[in-house]
């Protein structure tokens, strides 16, 4: 939502006369003001209250829905598996641009000093 809020904003400014230069000058305003809203609206999120929560016959029931029963729980044993060589491809795939782009930021930052 948020880019299409900037983009509509600038083309209405632009269509309006406003010079380029200063286009995004309301727009920013306006992204801090939301911003701002959603700090607000995020103070105001609470826990549920207890008298909310499942009982445990209602949890284990859900669960039997579910088929939670065969899932393991358990955070460590979750991710663990077999990182292979479909692993390894993975990360060079990720990891090569991400390692070109940060060296060229890092050039680019350098010229600076």
């Amino acid at each position: 939502m948020g880019p299409a809020l900037i983009a509509g904003l600038r083309q209405f400014q632009i269509d309006h006369g406003v010079a380029h230069a200063r286009v995004y000058d309301i727009t920013l305003y306006i992204m801090a003001i939301l911003l701002f809203c959603g700090l607000v609206c995020n103070f105001f999120v609470k826990p549920v209250n207890s008298k909310h929560w499942m009982s445990d016959e209602e949890l284990t029931r859900e669960r039997a829905l579910q088929h939670e029963d065969r899932i393991t729980a358990d955070a460590e044993t979750v991710a663990c598996g077999s990182f292979g060589l479909s692993g390894v491809l993975s990360w060079v795939a990720v990891g090569i641009p991400f390692f070109v782009g940060l060296y060229i930021a890092i050039e680019k930052a350098a010229a600076l000093f």
